[in-house]
């Protein structure tokens, strides 16, 4: 793709990109300011672009999500929805995780709706023993330690049961992304 697409990119794209950034931001001028932003580096980083990486809606959605997080340490703002700092979610290895929070529109919990019914289905596809763990952990919200009185297993086991199914609902997902 190159900076001659980037009129598609932007007209295609605008609106999604808007509600990603409206799910996480309350105030409009702001999230005005982050989606402007966002596309300014969109236009700028096109060239380099490769959607053997990436597809375009998910490269779209890091750049915003990089925006966002330096806007926020920059300003040292703490207005996001529900109180939540956007660079507060990690996963248990300690990279920054990207997670949709405190959706207001009809459209955001369209989008949610249909997330969530792509990870039921990647889960209904788990094998049976990473299934288990994986309702209780992400579905139920137990902890650990919950589930390792749950299942009578040692706290190795169930983390590495979690850790497993969670790397095999992330590659599904992905398949499921690039197929669309």
């Amino acid at each position: 793709m190159n900076a001659l697409h980037f009129d598609s990119v932007y007209s295609e794209n605008f609106e999604f990109v808007t509600l990603f950034v409206r799910a996480k931001v309350k105030n409009p001028e702001v999230v005005e300011e982050l989606v402007q932003d966002t596309f300014v580096r969109v236009a700028k980083h096109l060239p380099t672009f490769d959607e053997k990486v990436a597809t375009l809606r998910t490269w779209l959605c890091t750049i915003a999500k990089n925006i966002m997080t330096d806007h926020f340490r920059k300003e040292k703002v703490d207005h996001v929805a529900d109180h939540t700092h956007v660079s507060d979610y990690t996963d248990d290895n300690g990279a920054e995780s990207f997670q949709l929070v405190g959706f207001d529109s009809a459209d955001s919990m369209m989008i949610n709706a249909e997330l969530r019914e792509k990870i039921d289905s990647c889960m209904d596809k788990l094998k049976p023993h990473y299934k288990g763990v994986a309702e209780m952990y992400f579905k139920e919200g137990r902890k650990y330690e919950e589930i390792v009185k749950i299942l009578n297993v040692p706290m190795g086991t169930v983390k590495t049961l979690i850790r497993r199914s969670k790397a095999q609902l992330q590659e599904m997902l992905q398949d499921e992304y690039r197929a669309m």
